[in-house]
């Protein structure tokens, strides 16, 4: 409820809102879910990030990138910046 030009961020830990690990495709309803909570963080002028996303391989990472990316979240956090900066410049 916070205005968004005093708290522009609204970040949440993963493992809390989703159970998926990256492993495969992310199941139809927490898809779904993600790009709901990135649609009205988006509407109220917030940006979305999320933290502690799955990141023990490169195959995991790549995969939640990915759909974090396709969900329009506004920020994509990563330990691996390298890593990142190449799955966004591809």
């Amino acid at each position: 409820g916070e205005s968004p030009v005093l708290m522009p961020m609204v970040s949440d830990n993963w493992k809390k809102c989703f159970s998926w690990d990256g492993s495969g495709n992310m199941p139809d309803v927490e898809k779904q879910k993600l790009i709901s909570y990135a649609e009205k963080a988006r509407a109220k002028g917030y940006v979305l990030r999320f933290w502690g996303t799955p990141d023990k391989t490169p195959e995991q990472r790549k995969a939640v990138w990915k759909v974090l990316q396709e969900a329009n979240v506004g920020l994509i956090g990563a330990d691996k910046l390298k890593e990142l900066h190449d799955f966004l410049t591809q």
